[in-house]
């Protein structure tokens, strides 16, 4: 059953224990309207990108803050980043099978993307 109040402690109890956004001063790469595109890594652990998305180019549609990285096993990377909300158009995931109006959007965080036309292979 639905208990907003319980509802509402566990909210209390979880906010600030993990707290995913930071303070921390990181000016980001990418603004709004810019053209990236998605690395294509096979980190040995896991990541959140999918990999239908690797090497496939969007538009960052948004910027939410410097949040902490979650990934493990990604590389040399900094523990707290930017990120951002790509829009992938449709087309550009599965080709001519689409109808060309549908789009995908994923939050992204700034060492998953570089702009594009720079795409390489990482490991």
């Amino acid at each position: 059953r639905d208990d907003p109040a319980q509802r509402r402690a566990m909210r209390e109890r979880l906010d600030g224990r993990y707290p995913a956004q930071t303070d921390a001063a990181i000016e980001p790469a990418f603004a709004v309207g810019d053209a990236v595109s998605v690395r294509v890594f096979n980190p040995p652990g896991h990541t959140r990108v999918p990999r239908y998305i690797r090497g496939k180019a969007g538009t960052v549609q948004r910027f939410y803050g410097v949040h902490v990285f979650e990934d493990v096993g990604y590389g040399d990377v900094p523990p707290e980043q930017p990120i951002y909300s790509v829009r992938f158009e449709a087309a550009e995931l599965w080709g001519d099978a689409v109808d060309g109006r549908g789009a995908v959007y994923l939050d992204l965080w700034e060492s998953h993307i570089e702009p594009t036309g720079q795409a390489n292979q990482q490991d």
